[in-house]
């Protein structure tokens, strides 16, 4: 699968609202997510957005195996890990008024990093690859913006296939 081209800070692809994907099952869909996978590890990054790879999509891959935090600073570090996960029009809810923060960096905007404050406990509901729809409890503070690394540990899973 190809590396795709990142979009940068100030492109329009990433203000515009991203479109529901109505197949996830689409030939099309798989071969965008295994770009956007081959793309974030390439690039070294933790999570991607269709609309990074100039897609206006509602679809999210993301992953942050052990080690990811190596040769962060204490402050910078997050203690969560998520296995590979593929988000196809996820809906996130907000479960309660609890917020929680860490440090994060963007692909579409190399070199920074800054801290974000997000709501603790949200829900998620998002179809796979093969269509099923799946519905998690979630944290915020893992990394690609989604609210997801309570997936595993509440024995519930979002399979990247």
């Amino acid at each position: 699968m190809p590396i795709l081209k990142i979009a940068r800070m100030g492109h329009p692809v990433l203000a515009k609202k991203a479109q529901p994907v109505m197949d996830p099952t689409a030939p099309m869909i798989r071969r965008l997510v295994n770009s956007m996978v081959e793309t974030m590890i390439d690039a070294n990054g933790a999570g991607l957005a269709a609309p990074q790879v100039h897609v206006p999509l509602r679809v999210v891959v993301f992953q942050a195996p052990e080690g990811r935090s190596d040769g962060l600073s204490e402050a910078e570090r997050y203690d969560h890990t998520a296995p590979l996960t593929v988000l196809i029009n996820p809906e996130i809810e907000i479960a309660g008024p609890e917020r929680e923060g860490g440090w994060e960096g963007c692909l579409s905007l190399p070199g920074l990093r800054g801290f974000v404050e997000r709501p603790a406990i949200s829900v998620i509901a998002a179809s796979t690859r093969s269509a099923a729809r799946s519905c998690a409890p979630g944290k915020a503070s893992t990394p690609a913006s989604c609210s997801t690394n309570a997936i595993t540990s509440k024995g519930c899973s979002i399979p990247s296939a």
